[in-house]
Formats: structure tokens, C-alpha cells, sequence
């Protein structure tokens, strides 16, 4: 295994309570040649003076202060600044086991790849972060990966639990201002890769908070994700057009959920303005024959897809009522 340099972007906001154990599990790392970005998103708590407190204690740190611009804007930061050959991204309120950089350069040199993604454990409060077992690495090409991407099977849409070669993320920047901008970035990502990996050993350590956004009232903005996707599908379908079912049947999945959460968390108002939104996007993008003729597509999903094209609303209704999907 080569020595080199993975930069860890960290961007940072209102989590003075977690901050410490996640970069005390950083800085602990076995791998040692890392250099640590913590981007203070314009903090209002105390996670400015623990960023500035850690680097004093480690020249691997490195602290920008900024004012409050969101996550996009934060990790754009640290993508700009960065000198590392590898890359990693952390949220401020989880932490990694001590092995995971070591393990995934050594994955990522060993097999020649551009992108690893390792497992994810999930937690609430507090976790013991304990020993792993080493899996067998599972490699697929771009096509393949990206097919896993959109079905959301070996890889998912989460830029966290994965390290990255500099060069395959080749100047690709979050939209700053948008919900999911995983959902915006990561397959363009993996579309520069000739060469994806599947680790299954558990090394990060995603925190469930009651208060993050995915905990929120399902809300219009929350349509950005929806906005990603559709945005996606005309990449696939222009580069990729192997993959323009798989894409599409995603995106109809995805106004399916969209419209039962409309349905159950948003005022009539709300409503109003959301579900045009979804029901123009289904209606547009629903090709029946697709559905049908790809063998990839489950039979239970090519029915809940059919059934959307001829009513969107009775259709999510149905799935509400049966809690199917949310």
C-alpha cells in the first residue's frame, strides 16, 4: 500500500454535542498521512472553538470559518482546497471506525479502482464501535455500478461511507441551496469511474438524529430530490442509455413516495403546489412498455407503476393506506 495523502472533509454546524467523538475517531485513524478539513459552516454554537482547540493539537486539521452557506457550500469548500490524492467526506455528527481509511486505500490501490463504498451501522444515542470482519470485495465496471447506484443495491446515493480518487470527482461541485445534493452528485461521480467496489465491512457509523432533515415534516423542498432525479434519468439517457429503464422506473418509484408523503405531511396549500410538481413529472417520464419488457424491474413495482399512470393520487392513497413504501 502506497502512502498517500486522503483528504477528510468535514462540514460542520450545530452538533457541538457530537463533534468531539467524531473527529477524535479521525484524527485516531491507523492510517496516519490524512489531512483533516473542518469547514465551520458559520456555527452558532461552540463547534467553532472545538475545530480551532483540535488543530492546535494536530497540524493534520485544518479549520475555515465561514458564514452560513449549507452543506453543498461547505464540502464545495473543502473540495477546493484540498491537496490529497484521496478523498473522504464525514458528517460532523458521525464517526468511523479506526480502520476504515487504512481499509479502503489499501481496497481502492489493491484492485485498481476509482470509488469503495464500505457498510453503514446505523445509531441513535451512543455505539461501541467494535472490530469488523474483512469481506470480500465485489468490483463492478461503470455501467454495473451505476446500475446498483440507481437501483440503490450494492451502492447507494450516500457520499459518506466511500472514498474517492481526487481525479473521478473531477471538479463535480454539490448544488449549493438543494436538499438530497447526494442525489445531484454522486452518479455523475461514479460515471467517471471505470472501476467501483462493494466492501461489506462495516466502518462508518451513520448517527439518526430527531432533528435532522430527514426526520422533518415532508416538505416542497424535499421535491429537490425528485428534481435530482429527473435531472439524472436525462444523463442516463443520454450517456448511458442502457440504463434508461432502470433510470426512469426509479423516478416513478420516487413520485410514488413523493406523492404519499404529500399526501400524509402537507397542508392543503402545500398540496397544491407539490402534487402538479409530482403528477407532471410521472405523467411524462411513465413509459409502459419499459415497465413491462425489463426483466430487472420487479413484477409487484411494474404493477405499482402501471397503476400510477392511471391514477397517481388513488395509487399513493392505496400505498398509504397499506403503509407500503413509507
Amino acid at each position: 500500500m502506497n502512502n498517500n495523502c486522503v483528504s477528510i472533509i468535514v462540514p460542520v454546524y450545530k452538533v457541538e454535542k457530537y463533534l468531539p467523538e467524531c473527529i477524535d475517531s479521525i484524527v485516531n485513524q491507523t492510517y496516519r498521512n490524512i489531512e483533516v478539513i473542518l469547514i465551520d459552516d458559520g456555527s452558532p454554537d461552540k463547534c467553532p472553538q472545538i475545530c480551532d482547540n483540535y488543530a492546535l493539537q494536530d497540524n493534520r486539521i485544518k479549520v475555515v470559518h465561514k458564514i452560513n452557506g449549507g452543506l453543498s457550500d461547505a464540502r464545495n469548500i473543502g473540495l477546493d482546497i484540498c491537496n490529497g490524492e484521496y478523498i473522504i467526506f464525514v458528517d460532523s455528527d458521525d464517526i468511523i471506525h479506526k480502520k476504515m481509511v487504512e481499509r479502503l486505500v489499501s481496497t481502492l490501490e489493491e484492485e485498481n479502482a476509482e470509488i469503495v463504498e464500505c457498510s453503514t451501522i446505523r445509531f441513535n444515542n451512543s455505539i461501541n464501535v467494535s472490530s469488523f470482519i474483512e469481506g470480500q470485495a465485489t468490483i463492478y465496471n461503470k455501467v454495473d455500478a451505476l446500475r446498483e447506484l440507481i437501483l440503490d443495491h450494492a451502492f447507494h446515493q450516500t457520499v459518506w461511507n466511500k472514498i474517492y480518487t481526487k481525479k473521478v470527482i473531477d471538479n463535480i461541485l454539490f448544488p449549493v441551496g438543494k436538499y438530497n445534493e447526494d442525489e445531484y452528485w454522486t452518479y455523475r461521480v461514479f460515471a467517471n469511474a471505470n472501476k467501483v467496489v462493494s466492501l461489506p465491512d462495516s466502518l462508518y457509523y451513520y448517527r439518526q438524529r430527531d432533528n435532522s432533515i430527514i426526520h422533518h415534516r415532508y416538505s416542497i423542498k424535499r421535491l429537490d430530490a425528485l428534481e435530482a432525479k429527473v435531472i439524472r434519468k436525462e444523463f442516463i439517457d443520454t450517456y448511458f442509455p442502457e440504463l434508461s429503464d432502470i433510470a426512469m422506473y426509479n423516478l416513478l418509484i420516487s413520485c410514488l413516495y413523493a406523492g404519499q408523503m404529500t399526501i400524509k405531511d402537507m397542508d392543503i396549500k402545500e398540496r397544491e403546489v407539490a402534487w402538479p410538481i409530482i403528477s407532471t413529472v410521472y405523467r411524462k417520464n411513465a413509459n409502459s412498455y419499459a415497465i413491462l419488457k425489463n426483466h430487472q424491474i420487479p413484477l409487484k413495482q411494474q404493477v405499482w407503476c402501471l397503476m400510477g399512470k392511471i391514477s397517481l393520487k388513488i395509487t399513493c392513497n392505496i400505498r398509504n393506506k397499506f403503509k407500503i413504501g413509507v
